[in-house]
């Protein structure tokens, strides 16, 4: 089975090669060990990330939800 994942041939990322097909055991997955994959996180240089909304309460342009009559 680790010889038939191995023929799978590697990704090549700007963080080295990592193979198409792993085979882990659960004692692998249990001792911590991990997929060798490219790094995720912290990686998009790209965007620029928007800055979080502020949430208003009450304002003028918003309905209130109660009947004020009453």
């Amino acid at each position: 089975m680790r010889a038939d994942a191995a023929s799978a041939g590697f990704y090549t990322s700007s963080w080295g090669q990592h193979p198409h097909l792993q085979v882990l055991t659960i004692k692998e997955l249990l001792d911590g060990k991990k997929i060798d994959m490219p790094q995720t996180r912290g990686v998009n240089i790209t965007f620029k990330q928007a800055p979080k909304a502020k949430v208003t309460v009450g304002g003028p342009d918003q309905l209130s939800l109660l009947d004020e009559g009453e």
